[in-house]
């Protein structure tokens, strides 16, 4: 019997190699989708950076080109909220989840409409009574480390903000929509005067020559951030409002098909291997009053930290694990990214009835290139899900170099393109 059933799993296989051969034929002819010298930072997409953000022109071309209006989008991998914006822009329901809270409560402000008074009052208000009641610093546990990424003025200062920000939402001073508001100009704030490179995925504390340079002002900086919040948020069409969740794409509670499109850039990689998006976040979300355990959480919801005895209908992936063991001593614990990868993808493809548009750059790991688009394509074939379109878009700048040695990871690196896949079920 055992024999049998092995049998069976390797002619479905085969069958599904076939078929993603054939979608992987799309890869030889590709259209370029570049927008080098765009302004990126136009409407709500300014509020707040994110990590490895989808580039808001890219959205808005998917969005517009793709979903009729009046119709369900989801972003199962929300972030900054980069789709959510172009959904409630050009007339889509946004919906959108995200395993990390702090990108829940950014996609949440970006995406929904506020009136232009309630904002400024909010803000003129916190700002003034922060300025007067400056209470001393906040004590935060000494293994957050504070004082090494905050100088100790800024501490203080911060924690004038956030505590008179808490008083609002103790006392329901202001709407649960202005709230967030602040709760999200702060957390920009939090970035801006914080001792790293901004220009950086990972924590970098300043080299002393820059540290000499920089002079953070956390009064001035929540002003600028406030003003921001008050021209931008309140020329959102009236009515906009995403519906963003704190989910794992793993385990979507939405029910079957209840999407018409999915319009998704999930990460390339795990996070020891990969972006480290709760590095990028850990500390707005300290201040914002989360505690270390619930960053944690959040860190092992993300892809590949859990081992799942799933095969992976993917040549490409198969071939490439060869190579990275034989250069690796046999170490495939970075399989489980795409273990859970697969899992998502089968959630995404369970609840969405028209296209699923992944936007994904390859990766670079023990010096071997890891082509996740070609990976992508495999894996959705055999969930019935075929490629329509293949779209190419070079990067404007690479963070990191290629094959920059990481410490403790062996060889890591960046990429210039990245793929742009619309699949239709079959």
């Amino acid at each position: 019997m055992k024999a049998a059933l092995y049998t069976s799993d390797i002619r479905l296989l085969k069958t599904r190699s076939r078929l993603a051969k054939e979608q992987l034929a799309l890869f030889d002819t590709r259209e370029d989708l570049d927008f080098k010298g765009s302004d990126t930072q136009y409407g709500t997409h300014a509020l707040h950076t994110y990590v490895a953000a989808m580039v808001p022109q890219l959205a808005e071309n998917l969005v517009t080109g793709y979903v009729p209006r009046g119709e369900k989008v989801l972003d199962p991998f929300c972030g900054g909220g980069a789709v959510l914006v172009e959904c409630v822009r050009h007339g889509r329901r946004a919906y959108g989840s995200d395993i990390n809270p702090l990108a829940v409560l950014i996609a949440k402000v970006k995406s929904t409409h506020v009136q232009r008074k309630a904002i400024e009052d909010a803000c003129h208000c916190v700002l003034a009574a922060s300025i007067r009641n400056l209470n001393g610093s906040i004590v935060f546990p000494k293994e957050y480390n504070l004082e090494y990424w905050f100088l100790p003025a800024t501490i203080a200062d911060l924690s004038s903000i956030i505590r008179v920000i808490n008083k609002c939402e103790r006392e329901a001073r202001y709407a649960e929509e202005v709230i967030n508001i602040l709760k999200v100009v702060f957390s920009a704030t939090v970035r801006d005067v914080m001792l790293t490179y901004r220009n950086e995925v990972r924590l970098r504390r300043f080299e002393p020559q820059d540290l000499k340079k920089f002079k953070p002002n956390a009064f001035e900086s929540f002003k600028s951030r406030s003003q921001l919040a008050i021209e931008r948020i309140s020329r959102l069409p009236r009515g906009a409002h995403a519906k963003v969740d704190c989910y794992p794409v793993q385990r979507l509670p939405y029910a079957d098909k209840q999407y018409h499109s999915i319009i998704c850039s999930p990460p390339y990689g795990d996070e020891r291997n990969g972006v480290s998006y709760i590095q990028f976040s850990k500390y707005m979300l300290y201040w914002l009053g989360f505690p270390r355990e619930a960053v944690l959480e959040s860190r092992r919801n993300t892809l590949g930290t859990s081992d799942y005895n799933i095969v992976l209908p993917s040549e490409t992936l198969e071939e490439t694990a060869k190579i990275i063991a034989r250069r690796d001593g046999g170490d495939n614990s970075w399989l489980n990214f795409y273990k859970e990868y697969y899992l998502g993808l089968q959630q995404m493809a369970r609840v969405t009835r028209e296209n699923i548009i992944i936007v994904i750059g390859n990766r670079i790991l023990k010096q071997t290139v890891i082509e996740n688009g070609k990976i992508t394509a495999e894996l959705m074939s055999s969930l019935d899900f075929r490629v329509c379109k293949h779209l190419q878009r070079t990067l404007p700048s690479k963070r990191l170099p290629k094959l920059r040695r990481e410490v403790n990871h062996g060889f890591g690196g960046a990429i210039d393109r990245e793929d742009i896949l619309i699949f239709k079920s079959r």
